[in-house]
């Protein structure tokens, strides 16, 4: 395997991680709202509302569909190809 080879399958990788992570992140968002579950001692601003969960998770799945779609002009920009004869 060449090392473009391996970058493109390294930076498809990364893509569908952001992909999945992004899914985890609606399922997430969707169980909250579907079955809350409230405690007042529990509840701090820090930890993410429903919307958020939602927003995050569209958010990752756009980059991650968009990083697997533009990984071949990733590869190309990472190893650029010489044309010019020296």
């Amino acid at each position: 395997m060449k090392p473009e080879q391996a970058f493109g399958l390294a930076v498809k990788v990364i893509g569908l991680i952001f992909i999945s992570t992004g899914l985890v992140f609606l399922i997430c968002g969707l169980v909250n709202t579907i079955a809350p579950v409230y405690r007042d001692f529990f509840y701090d601003s820090r930890f993410a509302q429903n919307w958020q969960y939602f927003l995050y998770g569209f958010i990752l799945g756009l980059l991650g569909y968009l990083i697997i779609r533009c990984a071949r002009h990733i590869v190309r920009f990472a190893y650029p190809k010489d044309d010019q004869d020296s």
